[in-house]
């Protein structure tokens, strides 16, 4: 059971967002995940955060929904409005959505995410005949192309981003995509067991976040994430907590800049 808990935790943060989202399609996402999922009956995972502003309540601030095959179908994100209700199933007509489609190979395919303004945001998957992610497109305001590069053992290394410039019409108004400009890069780093142990990104020429990964033999333990390459000191601190058989009952993580604190834990079928 120690295997599966330590590939939960893994793939959960092979991810370059700060807060460590569990979302599908973000980059160095593990589909492999899915079969963790199922093997463990996950149903649910829930998110909780803390703010000293609210009093440091402990509050739901969103749901990941998994099907019996382990995938992740839908996220939901509660309105403001019930933020402060802790019933995982209180949800008002304001909530944010992402829903998921997959292919027939069981690989994330297109992400539909609709925000709290009713705004649409598509993200599409390609990959090459060997499965591997080769091209991510996000569409919104700051639209991106991502493209990917990989180590002799299957490991993500690189994510590139750019970012579309169009042809414009006779009011100035965009029209079509022209080219595509380099605007960031994800970097990679691995042990020599294949454990990640760093990720890096940088927008445009200039150093924006890492994070750092510690471990337990194979299991990890925890990361930080620094926003100042030079600093001792992180911005956040994320560690991760076992149940007795091994396998994942949350990852808390903790800001040192605003005190606020996000709580992860999986929702287990108790069948």
């Amino acid at each position: 059971m120690k295997n599966i808990s330590t590939t939960i935790l893994s793939i959960l943060i092979i991810t370059t967002t700060v807060s460590a989202q569990l979302r599908p399609g973000e980059i160095g996402y593990n589909p492999a995940i899915e079969k963790v999922y199922a093997a463990l009956r996950i149903q649910k995972i829930n998110t909780f955060q803390t703010n000293p502003e609210y009093g440091n309540e402990e509050f739901l601030y969103a749901i990941g929904l998994v099907d019996e095959s382990g995938k992740i179908t839908e996220e939901k994100y509660p309105s403001l409005d019930n933020y402060f209700s802790t019933d995982d199933e209180g949800y008002g007509d304001d909530t944010s959505h992402y829903f998921y489609e997959y292919t027939s190979d069981n690989l994330i395919k297109h992400i539909t995410s609709l925000d709290f303004d009713l705004n649409t945001v598509e993200t599409y998957f390609v990959y090459n005949e060997k499965g591997k992610l080769v091209e991510k497109t996000e569409g919104g305001a700051e639209a991106r192309r991502y493209t990917f590069e990989y180590d002799d053992k299957g490991n993500i290394t690189k994510a590139k981003g750019q970012t579309p410039v169009y042809t414009s019409g006779e009011k100035g108004t965009p029209v079509d995509i022209q080219s595509w400009k380099d605007v960031d890069l994800y970097t990679y780093k691995y042990n020599d067991s294949n454990q990640l142990t760093e990720t890096q990104f940088h927008y445009g020429n200039e150093f924006s976040y890492k994070i750092l990964y510690t471990y337990e033999g194979s299991r990890l333990s925890g990361f930080k994430m620094y926003s100042d390459e030079k600093s001792k000191t992180p911005d956040n601190i994320n560690t991760l907590t076992y149940n007795s058989n091994g396998t994942l009952d949350k990852m808390v993580m903790v800001s040192n800049l605003n005190n606020t604190r996000i709580t992860y834990r999986c929702a287990y079928d108790s069948k």
